[in-house]
């Protein structure tokens, strides 16, 4: 495990996903840095999409509600 840790070895992803079950997490959350609170992950990307016109806004947050979608049904 040492070897995974001081970057002298990449796991295998059968290795990774043994690594995550045993923590009851995700994959993904074995590279993640602390997270942000929602509310501030959500102000970024308002104050990301304030900028552009207002159809590319509405385009933006239809492909953000069809994204969780699709991901919501796949859990």
């Amino acid at each position: 495990m040492s070897s995974i840790e001081n970057g002298i070895v990449a796991p295998r992803l059968q290795r990774l996903a043994d690594i995550a079950a045993a923590l009851d997490c995700s994959m993904a959350d074995l590279f993640s840095v602390e997270k942000a609170p929602l509310s501030v992950n959500l102000e970024t990307i308002a104050d990301m999409l304030r900028p552009l016109p207002h159809d590319v806004q509405e385009d933006l947050v239809y492909l953000m509600i069809t994204a969780v979608q699709t991901m919501t049904k796949r859990l």
